[in-house]
């Protein structure tokens, strides 16, 4: 009996995992066509709907608002931002009303490369720093939220192709990615530890001079966006093989 029942739990886990289908709703583009870019394009355009309820059968999560894990950062020894810094329970707002400007996908070369517009995002989470931001030495936690307008995202990455169940997947890897703020207004609670006219302060001068923050955060904004944008796309890749997403007929 006890057998038994492992066996079907079994059988219920394996087909569930196996199972997985494309929606009938996923516009499919041909390798082979031509203009691979445009067909890409048009078909996650059109996609945008499903992706803001997320699409389960895909392993994607619902996309508005976005929820993702923390974030690790240490900046260096900046001249104008010197922390280290850790923030989690994410939530941002916008990244559906995206822009595709371009999306390039080439499996003879192994790369792809993608340009996004966000017209506007809100983002909030935790937070702890420990450094130096501007004038402030701060040893603090607390809570933020980020406003940011036309926010721009460009990034590489290197495919690399891989063998499962007989199948090519594909993962996204080696992800460079650079991102432009046209503007932006943060707000941090207890960033002078206890002193709510100090935070006031701070918070002041941080967004007084926001582009020079900005700018010393470049790469970690970066890098943040990167991990944001190609978790969609490796697990879609992860979860299905190169031929199902993108047969030649």
């Amino acid at each position: 009996m006890g057998k038994l029942f492992v066996l079907n739990i079994f059988c219920v886990l394996f087909f569930n995992v196996t199972s997985k289908q494309i929606p009938s709703y996923v516009s499919l583009c041909k390798i082979n066509d031509p203009n691979l870019s445009m067909c890409l394009k048009d078909s996650i355009n059109a996609l945008r709907p499903y992706l803001v309820k997320g699409i389960p059968e895909m392993d994607l999560p619902p996309g508005e608002p976005l929820q993702f894990p923390s974030v690790s950062a240490d900046t260096g020894a900046n001249s104008a931002v010197s922390v280290k810094a850790k923030s989690w329970n994410h939530t941002v707002s916008g990244i559906m009303d995206f822009i595709l400007n371009d999306i390039s996908l080439d499996l003879k070369h192994s790369s792809f490369s993608i340009a996004v517009l966000f017209p506007s995002l809100r983002l909030k989470g935790q937070y702890t720093f420990k450094g130096k931001v501007l004038l402030f030495e701060i040893d603090t936690e607390g809570t933020y939220a980020l406003e940011a307008t036309n926010v721009t995202a460009s990034g590489y990455s290197h495919l690399r192709s891989y063998m499962k169940e007989s199948k090519e997947h594909v993962e996204f890897e080696n992800v460079q990615f650079n991102v432009d703020v046209k503007t932006a207004k943060i707000n941090f609670t207890n960033l002078i530890k206890g002193n709510d006219e100090m935070t006031e302060a701070a918070n002041t001068a941080i967004n007084q001079n926001i582009n020079i923050v900005i700018d010393e955060l470049r790469g970690i904004i970066g890098q943040v966006f990167g991990e944001l944008l190609f978790m969609y796309f490796n697990s879609v890749f992860r979860l299905f093989p190169v031929d199902e997403l993108l047969p030649e007929n």
